[in-house]
């Protein structure tokens, strides 16, 4: 049974590991860009935007931040910060800011509301 179980995870990587690699090469294989527009935007704004979002680095790189998540992981502070101040619903006077993570479900319950409204 454990031989069976440790199988199944390893088969659960690969997957996915196969579908990410498809979707970036299909992310990278669509015509144009992220800021390809009508009206086109000056060479040297195109290159900041480009430097900022690293999507000049080599195309291993950006797969590899593409897997981890990139910095969005080191940023989930500041979203638990966004919800917590524009939220009333997890804003409650009394509650510690360290009381958020023992609130999650009420953030999930909210999340189908906020995608919808959005």
């Amino acid at each position: 049974m454990g031989r069976y179980i440790l199988r199944r995870l390893i088969y659960m990587v690969v997957v996915i590991l196969v579908v990410s690699v498809i979707t970036f090469g299909l992310m990278h294989a669509v015509p144009g860009g992220p800021f390809t527009r009508e009206k086109k935007l000056p060479p040297e704004i195109v290159a900041i935007l480009e430097e900022r979002y690293h999507l000049d680095d080599p195309l291993w790189k950006q797969y590899v931040d593409y897997i981890s998540f990139g910095s969005g992981l080191a940023n989930l502070h500041n979203l638990e910060i966004v919800f917590l101040c524009r939220i009333p619903a997890l804003s409650v006077p009394g509650r510690a800011y360290d009381d958020f993570h023992t609130r999650i479900p009420e953030v999930v319950g909210l999340c189908p509301s906020v995608f919808s409204i959005s």
